[in-house]
C-alpha cells in the first residue's frame, strides 16, 4: 500500500497542533523571561529554529525540546509530555476526520 497523503481537514488539524505547541512553548519561554535569543544562546539552538518552532512553523523533535527546557532550566520531562498531549489531542482529531494516512 503506498503513502496516503492528508486529506485538506487533517492537514488543518496537523498544522493547528503545531500553531499549539508553538503557543506551549512561547508561553513558557516567556514565563521564565527568556528571550529568543538568550534561550538560543542557553540551549545551543540557532534562534531561527526557536522562533520556527514558536510560530508552529514545524513539529519541534525531542532533542529540541530537551535543548529547549534545558535552556530555560526547566524539566524535560514536564515540556515533553504538555507537548505530547497536544500531540495527542491532534491526532485524536485527526483519526475522527477518517482513516488514518500510512506513513511508511
Amino acid at each position: 500500500m503506498g503513502t496516503q497523503e492528508r486529506t485538506p481537514e487533517q492537514h488543518a488539524v496537523f498544522l493547528r497542533t503545531t500553531q499549539l505547541i508553538g503557543i506551549k512553548l512561547r508561553t513558557l519561554r516567556k514565563r521564565h523571561s527568556f528571550t529568543q535569543t538568550s534561550l538560543a544562546r542557553c540551549a545551543g539552538l540557532h534562534k531561527s529554529n526557536i522562533c520556527r518552532a514558536e510560530r508552529g512553523g514545524h513539529m519541534p523533535t525531542l532533542p529540541f525540546l530537551r535543548a529547549y527546557a534545558d535552556g530555560l532550566g526547566v524539566d524535560a520531562h514536564t515540556v515533553a509530555v504538555a507537548v505530547l498531549e497536544i500531540v495527542e489531542a491532534g491526532f485524536r482529531q485527526e483519526q475522527a476526520l477518517g482513516p488514518k494516512p500510512d506513513w511508511k
